[in-house]
């Protein structure tokens, strides 16, 4: 995330893309960490959050995290670069619901719609567009109709996040903001 703001604001930093590299699996997904050591139990940690290979998917998508291939697309999408492996990986966890369980992370799938949204409308990760009406389909049709599609306001901000990048207009989204307008305390926070 951090290269993408440099990328965004002009700034000069080393190329890192060969060291980011040296962190993916065989078929070039990327591990949650750029570390030798913790990326060898990576599979360990995927199965301490309670979930199996077949839950995810492929076997080669076991031990791998959604969000921060997610994260990866969009900084190399701003270097003009869209590995076909994330675009077919991530396009496949929207398509198979693949979520939350794609992510030991992010527990609900808010985040990453928004992260995918993003990209598109932002980062040019033209390739992830296939996702786009799946998740403003899922999103629309699993909100509440209080404006809320958790309990947590965090998740809630997503939702709308992602919604908003996808120029979506709609009765879900005007509830939504208003409920967080409503909800918002006296300190600014939620």
């Amino acid at each position: 995330l951090t290269s993408s703001m440099l990328i965004k604001r002009n700034v000069a930093f080393p190329n890192d893309e060969r060291d980011l590299y040296r962190y993916r699996n065989k078929i070039g997904l990327y591990y949650n960490w750029i570390s030798e050591t913790w990326n060898q139990s990576e599979r360990d940690r995927h199965t301490f959050a309670g979930f199996t290979p077949e839950q995810v998917g492929k076997p080669d998508y076991f031990g791998v995290d959604c969000m921060v291939n997610a994260d990866m697309l969009n900084y190399l999408a701003l270097k003009k670069n869209q590995p076909p492996e994330l675009c077919e990986y991530i396009n496949e966890v929207i398509d198979k619901k693949l979520y939350p369980q794609c992510t030991f992370y992010y527990r609900s799938p808010y985040v990453f719609f928004a992260a995918i949204a993003g990209g598109v409308k932002n980062n040019g990760t033209q390739c992830l567009e296939p996702a786009l009406p799946k998740i403003r389909q899922e999103l629309i049709s699993t909100a509440r109709g209080d404006g809320t599609w958790s309990s947590n306001a965090f998740n809630n901000i997503m939702a709308v996040r992602a919604l908003l990048f996808m120029d979506y207009r709609g009765d879900a989204l005007n509830r939504a903001i208003d409920k967080i307008i409503e909800s918002q305390m006296e300190d600014g926070g939620w």
